[in-house]
């Protein structure tokens, strides 16, 4: 069993898959951190290249996950990966953009994933900075 947290996926068609809600929420209690935060990313066994789809999961996995717990929710940017048409759409700041302000989110920048994002697509990091 899995715990949704950072580190998940929340494009993902497998992002509620087996995850222990109980366990869950006593992690979050426990914690008392206000948010929690996932990645604007889609699991590896995912083959879909549609951003309809991937923008479609996002938006239901962060209802449901508001609907279960009254945190802040926070996405997080991701590298990408080169040849992967999914994934390099995933890291585009457009398309990233896009996620935030459809699902009334906040964003959670990785200046690490931002330097491999930009380079992987082949963007000035500046200017890859500046467009998220």
């Amino acid at each position: 069993m899995a715990i949704a947290g950072h580190g998940a996926n929340i494009a993902s068609n497998h992002f509620l898959d087996d995850r222990d809600w109980d366990l869950q929420r006593d992690y979050y209690e426990r914690s008392r951190c206000p948010h929690v935060s996932y990645h604007i990313n889609i699991d590896a066994e995912d083959e879909m290249t549609s951003p309809e789809e991937m923008l479609t999961n996002a938006k239901n996995n962060v209802a449901f996950m508001r609907s279960l717990f009254e945190k802040d929710i926070l996405l997080e940017n991701v590298p990408t990966k080169a040849g992967n048409k999914a994934r390099e759409l995933l890291a585009t700041p457009k398309f990233m953009c896009q996620v935030i302000e459809e699902t009334n989110t906040y964003f959670l920048l990785d200046i690490a994933h931002a330097k491999v994002a930009a380079d992987v697509l082949a963007i000035p990091y500046r200017d890859y900075i500046e467009a998220l």
